[in-house]
């Protein structure tokens, strides 16, 4: 009879405790941190791709946008403009090709060498 009650004041103890640092929010300092953008770039990259990832990395208010990135060529020149968006993005670019087995080649490939 007695661990039952010492069980039932360890759970109101552990619920109480939950409740407070339900109600606390996060930590000081990780409200203010922005998020990281992944963008999935995928397929030839074409003129509508670059100017989708243009918008996101224009737009975006993340500490760091990562392009994943599964791209067999770029069509024609369309690749040079966002050679360029990637060397000097208003906010860090990263590339990552992925997930396996994603394959970079071609202008594609360059994107590595620009982040």
């Amino acid at each position: 009879m007695r661990s039952v009650a010492v069980l039932r004041r360890s759970l109101v103890l552990v619920a109480l405790a939950l409740s407070v640092l339900a109600i606390a929010g996060p930590a000081p300092g990780q409200a203010d941190v922005p998020p990281i953008d992944v963008v999935e770039v995928s397929g030839p990259i074409d003129r509508t791709l670059v100017d989708f990832v243009t918008g996101v990395v224009e737009d975006s208010d993340a500490q760091l946008v990562v392009l994943s990135v599964n791209a067999p060529a770029a069509i024609d020149d369309d690749v040079t403009d966002l050679l360029g968006l990637v060397a000097d993005a208003p906010v860090p670019v990263a590339v990552w090709v992925g997930p396996a087995p994603a394959t970079v080649r071609g202008g594609a490939a360059q994107l590595l060498l620009a982040a």
